[in-house]
């Protein structure tokens, strides 16, 4: 069978070999099972040979040269370039740029191997897969002013800079729906840090992972803590926020953020301290005396109740009535977050004046603008008077003091009740009702541990060190 195909394709060479075969139907048969040299020449110009895709491969000259007397229709990746692409012929081979479009594959014909050298290509394939980035598509008018770069129009980005990009984060997450005023004030504090100055007018879909991971360990190296980390924690949400779905083509940003800081061993100790009641009282007592100057009066309720530092100094006249503090859920720890909609009631020390402001019990010294209201103090002043007091410990300390001194005492796990700790999720009739029913148990606590504040009742320095394992501190004896 194979011979006779070949002596009547001979026959039909004499005349017209294409249209003979044609009207034969031998041209299929010879195609798909002849391979010699002889049947190879009938093939027309055009052969129906499909085109093969090969393994990506870093491109040389040489491997160029090779794929091009190959005379295979093929295509081959270029590793060092993204989306750059040899597409080899039998007559000529051509450098192509490939990307994908709203899941629809685009191609722009870049130029000849003989007339663009590949090291110009991979030069234009970078720049194109940079514009496609930025969400625009490469054209031919494109590639004319590349190729002549004294015709080049500049590109006006669309993309965010650093800048840009910081302000629509801490705008999103400062709105309705958004964060706490603090841990967006945190945000800010963090993106706005000189760790990232260098990064004010870069553009974030260029930065990589290295410039971010250079950045926060020089910082790392140079404050000798964990600030870096806590950084790194907060770009982290950032970044997640910038390659969103519905913000990708704002920002230019479509992949993951990996930071990496080297390893750092703190030498300093870091012992949690149990202040002594009697330390806890030096404080008092200074604080009653108005030493703590503009914050004397947060610190006594500070010290009375053992609050934290943003529940107290946000303190408002309107949660004070009938000699009982409403607490409400927004002044309080995660409550919104786990869907707690109780108050956290307790009673208001007699001690602490109310006063006649609208808005707090612990008023701001100063707007922060001209012409705006007057905020709360500030959380940090508290902190700042405990450490000018020289108290040796923090607003935090207070905490773990009543609680310890509270189960010398034997009640056990009801300081949970004054600390406003998760007790479980409850009904809406408990949620309503426990509020006030455990309010007796909350006064009776806050009345003996005023007692040692007071110095009605003294805890002994035998007792205190057997259950915390730490000594008085000396430094409240200063003047």
């Amino acid at each position: 069978m194979y011979h006779s195909i070949l002596n009547k394709s001979d026959q039909i060479l004499n005349h017209n070999p294409l249209e003979g075969l044609e009207k034969q139907g031998l041209w299929a048969d010879i195609h798909s099972r002849c391979l010699s040299c002889r049947v190879r020449r009938l093939l027309p110009p055009r052969c129906p040979r499909p085109r093969i895709t090969l393994l990506p491969e870093k491109l040389t000259v040489s491997s160029i040269e090779k794929h091009a007397r190959s005379g295979r229709r093929a295509e081959i990746a270029d590793t060092s370039a993204p989306g750059l692409v040899l597409r080899s012929n039998v007559s000529s081979s051509t450098f192509v740029f490939r990307w994908t479009d709203q899941r629809e594959k685009r191609r722009l014909v870049l130029g000849t191997v003989d007339g663009l050298p590949l090291a110009d290509a991979r030069a234009i394939a970078h720049k194109a897969a940079d514009l496609v980035r930025q969400g625009f598509d490469p054209d031919d008018e494109w590639l004319r002013q590349t190729r002549t770069p004294q015709a080049v129009a500049p590109v006006k980005r669309v993309t965010w800079t650093w800048t840009e990009a910081r302000e629509a984060y801490l705008l999103e997450i400062g709105g309705p729906n958004g964060l706490k005023a603090a841990t967006v004030d945190d945000y800010r504090k963090a993106l706005y840090h000189r760790a990232f100055k260098r990064f004010e007018r870069r553009f974030v879909c260029d930065l990589t992972d290295e410039d971010l991971s250079e950045a926060l360990a020089g910082y790392q190296r140079e404050q000798k803590g964990k600030a870096a980390e806590g950084l790194r924690r907060r770009v982290r949400p950032f970044w997640t926020y910038l390659q969103r779905m519905d913000i990708r083509r704002k920002s230019g940003v479509t992949r993951r953020l990996q930071i990496d800081l080297p390893a750092h061993r703190s030498t300093a100790k870091t012992n949690v301290r149990w202040p002594h009641p009697a330390d806890v009282a030096a404080l008092f007592a200074k604080a009653i005396e108005g030493e703590l100057g503009y914050a004397s009066r947060a610190v006594v309720l500070l010290c009375l109740t053992a609050q934290r530092r943003a529940t107290v100094v946000s303190a408002s006249p309107t949660d004070v009535r009938d000699g009982v503090w409403h607490i409400p859920p927004v002044h309080r720890k995660t409550a919104e977050k786990r869907g707690d909609t109780r108050i956290h009631a307790l009673p208001w020390p007699p001690e602490v004046a109310v006063g006649n402001h609208d808005s707090f019990v612990f008023p701001a010294d100063r707007p922060r603008k001209a012409g705006d209201p007057l905020p709360h103090m500030a959380a940090s002043t508290l902190t700042h008077a405990l450490r000018d007091a020289g108290v040796g410990f923090s607003p935090h300390d207070i905490r773990r003091s009543f609680t310890t001194t509270m189960r010398i005492l034997g009640f056990a796990a009801d300081p949970a009740l004054v600390l406003d700790h998760n007790e479980g999720p409850r009904s809406t009739m408990d949620a309503h009702y426990d509020s006030y029913r455990d309010l007796p148990r909350k006064r009776e606590m806050l009345d003996v541990w005023r007692e040692y504040l007071t110095g009605s009742k003294a805890m002994s320095d035998e007792v205190w060190y057997e259950h915390t394992g730490q000594k008085r501190i000396k430094k409240t004896t200063k003047a």
